[in-house]
């Protein structure tokens, strides 16, 4: 009973701390968008909230798929401009 216990207690850290990182990164984002000028400022947060991980593992891997979908998305784009 004890394992779970500790195991709840593990998860729900794990949790918090998450929630914590993502909060600090959204302020954070957000003030330095408005000081860079930027007129939606409202962007830098959400691309926090949907590109962070649990782990710095997980980010850099996610943002590697992240690249790659962009670039096959931009080498479709122009495929398609070029043909139409």
């Amino acid at each position: 009973m004890d394992i779970n216990k500790g195991k709840q207690k593990l998860e729900l850290m794990k949790g918090l701390l998450l929630i914590a990182k993502i909060s600090i990164a959204s302020g954070v984002s957000w003030e330095l968008a408005k000081m860079l000028g930027s007129k939606h400022p409202y962007l830098a947060p959400l691309t926090v909230i949907l590109s962070i991980q649990e782990t710095i593992q997980h980010s850099a891997v996610y943002a590697f798929y992240r690249i790659i979908g962009t670039l096959f998305g931009i080498a479709a784009t122009i495929f398609i401009i070029k043909h139409v």
